[in-house]
């Protein structure tokens, strides 16, 4: 659990109790902490890792006790934010900013841009250390099959979103199903990972921001 200050929570399964920890960046909101992805399974691994802003990225090897900078790598600009992840393992991994951009590594250190990407994206998600997708706000839905290096983009929306509205979020459980929310309770599901149906009872007028295991 993440909060706005610079502290977040850990749990402890063997307890079945959470802790408060402070972040490694202090407790200025304005260098607060956006994303944490562990490498699974947590309590055996120690690894994770610490999105935030300014374009930094932490790493914890014990379980969260303690946190190294491991990126403050000029591809990725100090005026974004890491926002969300996604790592298969201790040194490849996918990192996507507020600005839009999606940044891949091989190393866990040194970070590119993720090639044949022109929109600015909202989300991430692999369904696999290769395999993963990418949705846009503006509903533009984009595939890897490489661990992020080069990116497969749609030629045209999944569906014209009216008034501003944004996608905020894609869940994949496999190549071909998946669902999609967003703004104004926007509902998108797929059986073929390649025509998206828009769902008729949407939510409204509350945005959706996040979906999982659907």
């Amino acid at each position: 659990a993440i909060t706005t200050n610079g502290l977040y929570s850990k749990y402890d399964p063997t307890t079945s109790s959470w802790s408060t920890l402070q972040s490694p960046i202090g407790i200025a909101p304005v260098a607060g902490i956006n994303k944490i992805f562990t490498i699974a399974p947590f309590n055996t691994t120690g690894i994770g890792y610490m999105g935030a802003d300014g374009g930094k990225l932490y790493k914890t090897i014990n379980g969260g006790t303690s946190w190294i900078l491991v990126t403050q790598n000029p591809a990725i600009p100090t005026s974004e934010s890491i926002v969300d992840m996604y790592f298969s393992n201790a040194t490849n991994g996918v990192v996507l900013t507020n600005a839009g951009h999606v940044y891949y590594t091989i190393t866990g250190t040194a970070f590119n841009l993720g090639a044949n990407l022109t929109q600015v994206y909202s989300a991430i998600q692999f369904i696999s250390a290769t395999d993963g997708f990418a949705v846009s706000g503006n509903g533009y839905i984009a595939k890897t099959t490489n661990g992020g290096a080069t990116w497969l983009e749609s030629s045209t929306p999944i569906y014209p979103l009216l008034n501003g509205n944004m996608l905020k979020s894609i869940f994949m459980s496999d190549a071909t199903h998946g669902t999609i929310v967003g703004d104004n309770g926007e509902i998108f599901v797929t059986a073929n990972g390649s025509i998206w149906n828009r769902n008729t009872n949407t939510v409204t007028p509350p945005a959706l921001y996040a979906v999982n295991k659907v």
